[in-house]
């Protein structure tokens, strides 16, 4: 019996990181769920970023979980870094604290990649309370508009086998190590939000692929980071702003423009009528203010290209 207990939780070679921020009540979900995997990750860390609930008192609880305490909140993106640097698995895990992988998310999403080894980075169903569908890897848009795919839509829809995707959610997500390292990872000036997409933008650029796992399944909250409500559309449309301009190319960013601001302008409106005006128009002014300087630091690009389709205005940035 012990044998088999053993065999059931076989170790994987993951390092799964965690970024909290006042959310124990679904930091202890998440712990549980991810410690009780089929197949065992190697490392999970926890950054927690200067929470005012410390869950300190979970630290005896999970024997198994590596804890990094930060003096100050350094955001999504930096924590991520942060926890990279200090492990050396082949592979690495993102997990929200409000997303709660199935029992065996793990075993699902790295029998993808070892079944599918042309690609470098895996997403995850992620599956709303009400039990649709909150997304299916991500799409990014040529007005620099970016969503979660098949969002709202019933369960029995999702594609029965494996597909290529633009992007993975960090809200569960699997990345090779190598290639994340390779393009710097996460850029820590996004703090949260958007973070992901353009690390996929710059992962496919460098000639990475994306893929969708139907049966590697987690439930997302939403919303269960910790933010406010203002905050989430500043550094949702801030970071918007800064990911199409550093990552477009310029013949297709011409091109694309007046989508783009047509966007800005709408999405103004949009959160302006619904009470969020201050926050809307700071982002959208902080994102003018620093792109400038995010075009210029932005690295050429070596490998794969990334072009806007040629047809049809919903059409996808596509490698």
């Amino acid at each position: 019996m012990e044998t088999a207990q053993q065999e059931k939780r076989a170790e994987a070679d993951v390092t799964v990181v965690v970024v909290h921020w006042n959310n124990p009540a679904h930091l202890l979900r998440c712990l549980q769920a991810l410690t009780t995997q089929s197949v065992a990750p190697r490392r999970i860390m926890v950054v927690d970023n200067a929470s005012d609930e410390l869950p300190r008192n979970m630290v005896a609880d999970f024997p198994e979980v590596e804890w990094i305490w930060n003096s100050t909140n350094l955001g999504f993106a930096t924590a991520v870094n942060q926890a990279v640097r200090l492990t050396d698995s082949n592979w690495l895990a993102t997990v929200n604290p409000d997303a709660f992988v199935r029992h065996d998310w793990l075993e699902q999403i790295m029998r993808a990649a070892g079944e599918n080894r042309s690609f470098d980075f895996f997403a995850s169903t992620l599956i709303r309370d009400d039990g649709r569908v909150d997304g299916a890897g991500d799409a990014f848009h040529m007005s620099g508009m970016a969503w979660r795919k098949q969002h709202g839509q019933p369960i029995d829809r999702l594609p029965a086998e494996p597909v290529e995707t633009f992007a993975a959610c960090a809200a569960a997500a699997l990345f090779r190590r190598s290639a994340f390292l390779e393009v710097e990872g996460m850029d820590g000036r996004y703090f949260c939000y958007f973070e992901d997409v353009d690390l996929a933008i710059r992962l496919r650029a460098a000639g990475y692929r994306c893929l969708y796992v139907p049966l590697a399944r987690a439930t997302h909250l939403g919303g269960g980071s910790g933010v406010s409500r203002a905050l989430q559309v500043y550094y949702g449309h801030r970071n918007l702003i800064w990911t199409y301009w550093k990552n477009v190319p310029w013949p297709r960013l011409i091109t694309s423009l007046p989508l783009h601001v047509f966007y800005q302008l709408a999405s103004l409106f949009w959160h302006s009528w619904h009470g969020q005006t201050m926050a809307i128009w700071r982002a959208k002014w902080d994102g003018l203010v620093g792109l400038l300087r995010l075009r210029r630091e932005a690295k050429p690009r070596n490998g794969v290209s990334l072009d806007l389709a040629e047809t049809g205005w919903l059409a996808p940035i596509r490698k």
